[in-house]
């Protein structure tokens, strides 16, 4: 895959997994295999803990909204810094609802093989949020 092909993967898996909640998707973008690294989730293995992680997301944040403010990529790698905005209208793990909006900046490395991503590395600012 080009380093083109592998930046519109990022890019969908942004805006149609994360932003429009379209977790079938992931079967398509994701190896079965994943990980995924995050400093407050930990380690996060295979397409169904992914869904069920977003999902918890999206549920305690329905209007969230991630941007790509810069992407980077350099051979199965694709970088990107981005900013999410959203209303914490549901309980997030043990964080009960605030009604409050958050804006959260953050980083995310993913490696992507044959138009699949096989990891993810982010790293947000968990104490800003």
């Amino acid at each position: 895959m080009s380093i083109e092909e592998n930046k519109a993967v990022s890019q969908r898996f942004m805006e149609e997994v994360w932003n429009q909640g379209k977790l079938e998707l992931l079967d398509e973008l994701c190896a079965p295999d994943r990980v995924y690294r995050d400093p407050m989730a930990g380690k996060v293995d295979g397409i169904e803990a992914h869904r069920q992680f977003v999902a918890q997301y999206r549920a305690a944040f329905p209007d969230i909204r991630f941007v790509a403010e810069c992407v980077v990529a350099e051979g199965e790698w694709v970088f990107t810094r981005w900013t999410d905005t959203g209303t914490q209208t549901g309980p997030l793990g043990a964080v009960p609802a605030t009604g409050k909006k958050v804006r959260v900046t953050g980083i995310n490395a993913l490696r992507i093989v044959n138009g699949k991503i096989v990891e993810e590395w982010s790293s947000w600012d968990a104490l800003g949020m």
